[in-house]
C-alpha cells in the first residue's frame, strides 16, 4: 500500500507520516468502542459497519483523487466517517441512552443552543473529547489530502479491493445501532414532510359551526413541567406555586389532577395535542387540521419563546405560523435563550382584541438546562427545577393579570407538552418512565363564561379527577369555545362535555405504545409485594432491618466441608465471622417470616449429601418450612439430591453472551435449558432479567417455576411499563430487588 507524497524530496517521510495517520484513525475506530470503561452497549455490528464505511470513504477518495472536479465529494468522503463516528458514539456516551430514531428527529428539529444544552447536560467529558479528537483528525486528513496531488492509496487495485471489502462490511452489518435509527426515523420524517405540505397547500376552512361567546381565550403551553413538583398539586418540599396555590381556593380556577401527556417529547406530544390526530382515531397526522386552521375565522395569535427555526423544520412552529399573527421572541442562535418574561412585552392589548380572539402562548418553561430558565432573583433553592417552577408560576400570574383586566376575558387554559423524570432530568420514549407523562392541566373561567355555559362548568367539576391525555386537548379546547362542528369536534374527548366518557383502561400514551392502566397498577407497589424479594442479604443486621418489607430474601451461602457448616457469603471468607446460623437466628425475629432464596455458590457432587444434611438441620432448628426455601445452583445434577428430599430447587441460568454466539450455539443452549427443566432434577429456573425473552421462548413444562433478579430497586423497576408484563407472568414467582443499607458487605 503506497501513500501520497508531499514533495519529491520528502517521499519517504511523507509516506511514513500518512501511513501513520491512516492506521492511527483505523486503530482508534476499532479500539475505542471496545473499551468497557464508560458504557456496556457498544455494538459489534455498528463497529464493523463503521469500519466498512471508513474503508469505503478512504478508497473512494483515492479512486476519485485524479479528478479535480470531485474535490468537494472527496472532502465529504473523508469527513463523513468522522460525522458517523460522532453520530453514534456521542449519544452512546450520554448518561442514559444511545442513538435512537427519536434522537434523529431531535437533531433535525433542534438548533445549536438546544443541542449544546443537551450535550452539556448529558455528555461525559473524557470520552467526548476523545470522540472530537478523532473527528478533527478526519478533517485534518481531508485538508491535507485535498492540498496534495497524489492519492491516499496510490494503488487503484488496493483501493478497489478496500472498496469492495468495506461495502460488504456495511451491507452485512446494516441492521446496527448506527443505521437502524435512521431507517426507523424515515417514516416520521416523511409524515412530518407531508404534514408541512398539507399545512401550506390545503384549502382554508371557510365555514365553522360554532356558538362561541365573544371574548378573549388564552392557551398557555408549558414545557417539561412535572405536576409532582408543583405545590398546587401537593408538593410540600418547596412552595413552588404560590400564585396557583392561592388560586386553588378560587371557584373560577379548576386544577385537573389526573392528566398525562400522550408522548414524552415536545414534537410528538404537541402535533397531537394541537391537531385532530390523537391515539384514539384513525386519522393520519398529515390529514389532520390544527387548531389555528380550524379557528381562522377568529383573531388568532401565536406567541412563542421557543425557537422558530430548526435544522429540518419544526412542526409546532408550522402550526403556529397558521395563526393570523405570530410572534417569536426567541431569536437566540448561540447565546442563552431569553427568559419567558420576554413574552409579556408582546402580549396583545385590549385595543387589539376587539373581536373574538384566541391567543396561544408557548413557553420555554422547564426546558433543560433548568438553571437557564429563570433570572437570579428566582434562584431561591438549591434545586434548579423547583426554581424554574417558581418562575413559571410568576409568569402565569403576569399573563393572567394582563388579560384579567380586560372586560371580555373569558378563559385561560394551561397544559404542559410533557414532563421530565427528575431522577435523570430527562425525557425520551426509549427511556420512558411514568413521571415523564405526569403533567399539569388547569383552567380559569370568568363569571360571564360560567354563566353562559353552566353545563360545561358542571362537566369540568365532574372531571377534575378523571384521566385524560393531552392529545384530546384539541377537542377540549373546541368545546371551551363551543365549536360543535362534527368535522372536527368529538364531545367524548372533551373534558368540558357531559359526554366525556374515558376511563383509564381506555387511554394510551407514547402514541399508543403504553396503556395508561399500567400506570395505575404500577403506582401501587403493594400489589407486587408477594413477588418482591430482597437481593443479597449477607448479614443478620440487614435481614432484621429490611427483611420485614419483602415477601422473601436471598442469601448467598457457601459450604465448608471440613467444618460441615454454611457461611452466609458469596465466597469463602470467614465461617466464624459470617455463619449462616446467625442469619437464621435473626430470621426468627421477623414476624412476616419471608421465604428464603439460598444461592448455593459451591454445590458439588462431592459435598451435596453433607450440605443437604446440614441445611436440613439449620432449617428445622429455625422452624422454617422447607416449602418456603429455594435452593439455587448452576449444578443441576447435584441439585437433584435436594429435589428428591423435598426442597424447592432452581437451576441458575448462566450469563450467556448471546450477542457473541452463532445461531446454532444459541439453539444448543436453548435445548440444554429445556432438557434440564424437563429432567425432574430441578423445580425452577432462575435468571437475570435480561434473559426473560430467551426464557419465554423455551418449551417449558407448566410445573417449572421462574425466579429472576433485577439490578435495580422496586420503585425504579415499576416505572418501566414493559416490566408490568413480567410482573403479571404467573410463571414468575419472585423478583429480587436491590435495597442498600449500611449493613451491606
Amino acid at each position: 500500500m503506497v501513500f501520497f507524497k508531499h514533495k519529491k524530496q520528502d517521499i519517504a517521510t511523507s509516506r511514513k507520516r500518512d501511513t501513520a495517520y491512516f492506521f492511527l484513525v483505523s486503530f482508534l475506530i476499532l479500539l475505542f468502542p471496545l473499551l468497557p470503561l464508560y458504557k456496556e452497549n457498544f455494538d459489534k455490528e455498528a463497529l464493523l459497519f463503521l469500519f466498512g464505511f471508513f474503508s469505503v470513504s478512504v478508497s473512494s477518495f483515492s479512486l476519485l483523487k485524479s479528478l479535480n472536479k470531485f474535490s468537494f465529494l472527496r472532502t465529504v468522503l473523508l469527513i463523513s466517517p468522522g460525522i458517523f463516528f460522532l453520530a453514534y458514539f456521542v449519544p452512546v456516551l450520554t448518561d442514559f441512552r444511545g442513538l435512537s430514531a427519536d434522537d434523529i428527529m431531535m437533531v433535525l428539529q433542534t438548533n445549536i443552543p438546544e443541542a449544546t444544552g443537551y450535550l452539556i447536560g448529558h455528555l461525559k467529558f473524557i470520552p467526548s473529547i476523545f470522540s472530537l479528537f478523532i473527528f478533527f483528525l478526519f478533517i485534518y486528513l481531508s485538508v491535507v489530502q485535498n492540498r496534495n496531488k497524489n492519492n491516499l492509496i496510490s494503488s487503484k487495485i488496493v483501493a478497489f479491493i478496500l472498496l469492495i471489502v468495506g461495502a460488504i462490511l456495511m451491507y452485512g452489518n446494516i441492521n446496527n445501532p448506527l443505521t437502524k435509527p435512521i431507517y426507523e426515523a424515515i417514516p416520521n420524517i416523511k409524515e412530518y414532510r407531508d404534514f408541512f405540505y398539507n399545512l401550506q397547500n390545503r384549502e382554508k376552512i371557510t365555514s365553522l359551526q360554532e356558538e362561541t361567546q365573544k371574548g378573549i381565550y388564552v392557551v398557555i403551553i408549558g414545557e417539561s413541567q412535572n405536576r409532582n413538583r408543583m405545590s398546587v398539586y401537593g408538593y410540600t418540599h418547596h412552595n413552588t406555586t404560590p400564585f396557583l396555590s392561592e388560586m386553588a381556593n378560587n371557584e373560577h380556577w379548576f386544577f385537573f389532577d389526573n392528566i398525562y401527556s400522550c408522548h414524552v417529547q415536545t414534537i410528538p406530544a404537541l402535533t397531537y395535542a394541537l391537531t385532530q390526530k390523537n391515539s384514539y382515531n384513525i386519522l393520519k397526522l398529515p390529514d389532520s387540521y390544527s387548531l389555528p386552521e380550524v379557528l381562522n375565522k377568529f383573531n388568532t395569535y401565536w406567541i412563542s419563546n421557543q425557537k422558530e427555526v430548526a435544522a429540518y423544520g419544526e412542526p409546532v412552529t408550522e402550526i403556529g405560523l397558521k395563526a393570523k399573527y405570530s410572534i417569536f421572541t426567541n431569536k437566540s442562535f448561540i447565546e442563552q435563550d431569553p427568559y419567558d418574561e420576554v413574552i409579556l412585552d408582546v402580549l396583545p392589548n385590549e385595543n387589539d382584541l376587539k373581536d373574538t380572539s384566541v391567543i396561544f402562548i408557548h413557553l420555554m418553561g422547564q426546558h433543560d438546562i433548568y438553571e437557564d430558565r429563570y433570572p437570579k432573583e428566582f434562584d431561591k433553592w438549591s434545586d434548579a427545577y423547583d426554581n424554574s417552577i417558581l418562575y413559571n408560576d410568576y409568569i402565569i400570574r403576569k399573563i393572567y393579570e394582563h388579560f384579567s383586566s380586560m372586560k371580555d376575558f373569558m378563559a385561560l387554559v394551561y397544559f404542559s407538552d410533557h414532563a421530565d423524570d427528575l431522577r435523570c432530568s430527562c425525557h425520551g420514549i426509549d427511556v420512558f418512565t411514568w413521571p415523564m407523562i405526569e403533567i399539569p392541566l388547569y383552567a380559569y373561567f370568568s363569571d360571564k363564561y360560567m354563566e353562559s355555559y353552566p353545563e360545561k362548568i358542571k362537566a369540568a367539576k365532574n372531571n377534575l379527577h378523571s384521566p385524560f391525555t393531552n392529545d384530546m386537548f384539541f377537542d377540549t379546547f373546541l368545546g371551551i369555545l363551543n365549536v360543535t362542528d362534527e368535522r372536527f369536534y368529538v364531545p367524548q374527548n372533551d373534558m368540558l362535555s357531559l359526554k366525556y366518557n374515558h376511563i383509564k383502561k381506555d387511554l394510551l400514551t407514547g402514541h399508543g405504545k403504553y396503556p395508561l392502566s399500567w400506570h395505575s397498577i404500577m403506582k401501587k407497589p403493594t400489589k407486587f409485594k408477594n413477588k418482591s424479594w430482597l437481593f443479597r442479604v449477607n448479614s443478620p443486621q440487614k435481614l432484621l432491618k429490611l427483611g420485614k418489607k419483602y415477601a422473601g430474601v436471598e442469601l448467598d451461602i457457601v459450604f465448608h466441608t471440613e467444618a460441615n457448616d454454611f457461611e452466609n457469603s458469596d465466597r469463602i471468607i470467614d465461617l466464624k465471622m459470617y455463619p449462616l446460623s446467625n442469619t437464621l437466628e435473626a430470621y426468627k425475629k421477623l414476624n412476616n417470616k419471608p421465604s428464603l432464596w439460598l444461592d448455593f455458590k459451591n454445590l458439588t457432587d462431592g459435598n451435596k449429601s453433607a450440605a443437604e444434611n446440614r441445611l436440613d438441620y439449620l432449617v428445622n432448628k429455625t422452624g422454617i418450612n422447607k416449602n418456603k426455601v429455594l435452593v439455587e445452583s448452576g449444578n443441576y445434577n447435584a441439585l437433584e439430591y435436594f429435589t428428591k428430599r423435598g426442597w424447592q430447587t432452581s437451576y441458575y441460568l448462566p450469563l450467556y453472551d448471546f450477542q457473541k454466539m452463532k445461531k446454532d450455539e444459541v439453539e444448543e443452549k436453548r435445548k440444554l435449558t429445556e432438557k434440564i427443566a424437563s429432567s425432574g432434577k430441578v423445580s425452577a429456573i432462575s435468571f437475570a432479567r435480561e434473559y426473560y425473552d430467551f426464557i419465554k421462548q423455551l418449551n417449558l413444562r407448566t410445573h417449572i417455576s421462574l425466579y429472576t433478579w433485577v439490578n435495580t430497586t422496586l420503585d425504579e423497576f415499576i416505572t418501566k411499563p414493559e416490566n408490568l408484563l413480567m410482573f403479571y407472568d404467573p410463571a414468575i414467582k419472585a423478583f429480587l430487588f436491590i435495597e442498600s443499607s449500611k449493613y451491606d458487605r
